[in-house]
Parts: C-alpha cells; structure tokens; sequence
C-alpha cells in the first residue's frame, strides 16, 4: 500500500507493530530514546522511495499534544510536506496512560480533520516554526 508506520522498541512498539503488519502496513522501529538515528533514517529512504510514513508526533513520552521535531526533520530531509490528522469520537472512552489514548465504542461517531504544512528548510528556526504552526493547528481542532 506503501504505507510504514513508526512503532517504538518498547514491548508496547512490539504490540503496535504486530497491529500495524496485521494491518497489511510496513514496520520502522525505532523512537526518540531507542534506536531514533536508524529510525530517522529508514523514515527518510521510504520517504524519498516514495512512500508514506506514519508516526504520532507526540512521541513516546508525550507531552500530550506536544508536537516533537523528529517527523518535521524528516520531512525536511526528505523533501516531503506533513500531512497531520486528528480524529475525535463522540462515545468511547479514554485508558489512564500519560497520551490518555481515546478507544471509540463500536458504531459510534468519528471525526477526522487535517492539514497539510508544506516540507521546511533543514534548519533549526524553519523546522522548529513548522513544528509550532502543527502544534497549533491540531490543538485547534482537538476537543481538549
């Protein structure tokens, strides 16, 4: 489908990744406090083949909705825009986990807003100002 999604090497990247497989996606494992250098990199090529990649710019220590660099350096080396997207459910509800991860209930109603910010310049000030107007944008349409 040439699609990829990022999961972490934690046990939880583990479980993420089977669903991600199961799925018919591709896999990259790596994050921010294991094996992100490799990661970033397998990113970058997928990217540049071509490809989509998946992550949760949060990362995986949050905070909640606290966009992190690494999707936005990837972006910038791989020439590529972002496309974030933010889905809220009406019924459902939320694990106790520091991301409070939302499960919809079955049937119920979601809504899916996004965006699209274009690929910035591989510098720190061009990246980091694309990284604060996503931020924004998604806080902006999250319901908290």
């Amino acid at each position: 489908r040439g699609i990829v999604g990022l999961a972490s090497l934690s046990r939880d990247g583990r479980l993420l990744a089977r669903v991600i497989r199961n799925l018919g996606y591709g896999v990259i494992r790596g994050s921010s406090s294991r094996g992100g250098s490799e990661a970033i990199g397998q990113c970058v090529q997928a990217l540049r083949a071509g490809r989509s990649v998946g992550v949760a710019i949060d990362g995986p220590r949050g905070p909640r909705y606290a966009a992190q660099v690494g999707a936005f350096v990837m972006a910038a080396r791989a020439r590529c825009p972002i496309v974030w997207v933010v889905c809220t459910r009406r019924r459902g509800f939320r694990l106790g986990s520091w991301d409070r991860f939302e499960i919809p209930w079955p049937w119920s109603r979601l809504e899916l807003r996004y965006g699209r910010e274009p690929a910035p310049q591989l510098d720190r000030t061009a990246v980091e100002a694309a990284r604060g107007r996503v931020e924004a944008a998604m806080r902006g349409v999250s319901p908290d």
